[in-house]
C-alpha cells in the first residue's frame, strides 16, 4: 500500500508579504496614440496605438522597474508600502486620467 507524501510547507521568514495595486491612468494624445502612466512609480509611462497596448506596455515597464529595485535592494516609493524584496503580488487597476 502506497503512502501519500505531505506537501512541503514553506518556511516562515518572519517578513510580512507585501501586496500592492498600481493605478494606471490612460489618456489619448492629439495624434491618436494612447499614453498610460503609473504615477506611483516615477518615470513609468508608455505609448501604444491602442488603449490596451499602452496599458500592457506600462504594466511591463512597471514590473521591470520593480524587479530592478528588488535586484538592487532599493526601496519602493513610500506610497507602495516598503521594501521591494518583500513584494509578493502586484495588481493593476485602470483609473481615469487626472
Amino acid at each position: 500500500m502506497a503512502t501519500k507524501k505531505k506537501a512541503a510547507v514553506p518556511k516562515r521568514t518572519g517578513v510580512k508579504a507585501l501586496r500592492t495595486s498600481l493605478a494606471v491612468q490612460v489618456e489619448r494624445e492629439e495624434d491618436g496614440r494612447f499614453i498610460a502612466e503609473i504615477s506611483s512609480l516615477p518615470g513609468v509611462l508608455a505609448y501604444g496605438a491602442t488603449r490596451q497596448a499602452a496599458i500592457a506596455h506600462a504594466k511591463a515597464l512597471a514590473l521591470r522597474v520593480i524587479a530592478e529595485r528588488i535586484e538592487h535592494d532599493e526601496p519602493l516609493p513610500r506610497e507602495l508600502g516598503g521594501r521591494a524584496r518583500h513584494l509578493t503580488q502586484v495588481s493593476f487597476t485602470e483609473q481615469p486620467a487626472l
